[in-house]
């Protein structure tokens, strides 16, 4: 008995290439097209990657003597603006930062020089020399005028007030010019040396002299 045939058609080498190929690229795009939540969006592409160069700087570079230079100018105009305050100006606990190294020097300096004028003891009362304006010592001097009127003791010799006297208060100072101003005008003592002369506006020549007091002319013209 004779088996049937079947006819099969042998593939052409062209149609096998083909196929080969196309296999090949269909591998290829599942390996680099990683899948997407959403099919229809189609394969994301790969993402490239970038190189970022820092471009070179033109900057032309900056010595040390340079450097020191602007630290020292810094320092220096640091002390003398603090005191031009009277330490009144607040210190600050940062350096700004910059871009040039050179003013960054100089703000360096400018701190460091307020720091160590502070802490040098430049800035305690004592050493600032701060005095009182012109309208307090004047009220004070007419304080001590005042005072040392009313304390003339006798009428006919200065006194000094009581307690002692800080000779570098300007206060003190102003009130004790005062005092002794006040006593020398109601004595007539013009010289303020504590002593009425015969020459001075507060002889009297009837109570202090001879009691011959000679011609108008020649006498004092404050006469008692």
């Amino acid at each position: 008995m004779r088996m049937p045939r079947f006819l099969a058609r042998r593939p052409r080498p062209a149609a096998i290439l083909a196929a080969g190929l196309a296999t090949t690229l269909l591998g290829t795009a599942a390996v680099f097209s990683p899948v997407t939540a959403n099919p229809e969006a189609g394969p994301a592409l790969p993402t490239p990657l970038t190189t970022v160069t820092a471009p070179a700087s033109t900057r032309p570079a900056v010595s040390e003597d340079a450097l020191a230079d602007a630290y020292n100018e810094g320092w220096m105009e640091g002390e003398d603006d603090l005191m031009a305050s009277d330490c009144t100006t607040p210190i600050r606990t940062d350096v700004p930062q910059t871009s040039d190294p050179l003013v960054d020097a100089y703000n360096a300096g400018w701190h460091d020089g307020r720091i160590n004028l502070a802490e040098s003891g430049a800035c305690e009362p004592e050493n600032l020399n701060i005095g009182p304006d012109e309208a307090t010592l004047t009220a004070d001097y007419n304080d001590g005028w005042k005072a040392g009127v009313k304390d003339l003791g006798d009428g006919t010799a200065p006194t000094s007030p009581d307690g002692a006297a800080d000779g570098n208060d300007p206060r003190v100072v102003a009130f004790m010019d005062g005092w002794i101003d006040g006593q020398a005008d109601a004595l007539g003592d013009d010289n303020r040396d504590g002593t009425v002369d015969e020459d001075e506006s507060g002889w009297d020549c009837h109570t202090m002299g001879n009691r011959q007091c000679g011609p108008q002319g020649d006498a004092s013209p404050a006469q008692r």
